[in-house]
């Protein structure tokens, strides 16, 4: 935090680099990341590119991504707050959201590796459904639909098994379905989706809560 905050390039720069990792670091060590991490948020959403930094906004990203995906609890809500109630720019808007959905994905399972919306180039085909100046969605319009679509099955897929569950019964008294595939082409890499407790109560219900609110407004 206190790299992040100085005056210096070389400090911010590093402090940017060395964040990602070192937030999923502490995740899992004391309460050292939960009692700072809406502090060092704030100053992420806030930090400007003084320096003209190279990939300064994929770093800040990366930064992001990693604290959502560690203290998802404290994280998520701030963000969203920030999103509707701050006086913040429409990049900064789309930082905190793609931030918020590439996070959950790497929650739910998903390989850490980082989404860069930044250098898309597939703006061709995206052309004729431009809503956005062409720089801005040359960054974000493609890549955030499509981590959009990932999202709606990732988040909401935990809920509706869980419903499914509910009214069906135990699983052992449920109807088993067979497959005519061969168990040994059936083997899968497990992997631990940490987002199916947090789904409705941490993403989306706090995210529709807060658009509920703004509308009102």
């Amino acid at each position: 935090m206190k790299y992040l905050r100085a005056d210096d390039y070389n400090k911010v720069n590093k402090g940017l680099k060395t964040a990602p990792n070192l937030i999923r670091q502490k995740a899992h060590f004391g309460t050292e990341l939960s009692d700072h991490a809406q502090d060092l948020a704030r100053i992420l959403v806030g930090l400007q590119d003084t320096y003209e930094m190279e990939q300064f906004q994929e770093l800040r990203q990366s930064a992001l991504i990693a604290l959502v995906a560690s203290a998802p609890e404290i994280v998520v809500a701030y963000l969203i707050d920030v999103y509707f109630t701050g006086d913040i720019s429409i990049q900064q808007r789309l930082i905190l959201l793609s931030a918020i959905g590439i996070g959950a994905r790497e929650l739910a399972g998903f390989e850490t590796t980082v989404i860069h919306i930044f250098n898309h180039t597939d703006i061709e085909e995206l052309i004729g459904q431009q809503l956005l100046p062409p720089a801005l969605h040359r960054q974000y319009a493609s890549p955030v639909d499509h981590l959009s679509q990932q999202l709606e099955a990732t988040m909401i897929e935990p809920i509706r098994e869980a419903a499914i569950t509910k009214l069906s019964g135990p699983q052992v008294l449920q109807v088993r379905r067979f497959s005519s595939i061969p168990p040994e082409s059936r083997k899968a890499k497990t992997t631990i989706n940490s987002l199916s407790k947090l789904a409705g109560r941490v993403f989306v219900f706090f995210l529709l809560g807060r658009w509920w609110i703004h509308q009102q407004d």
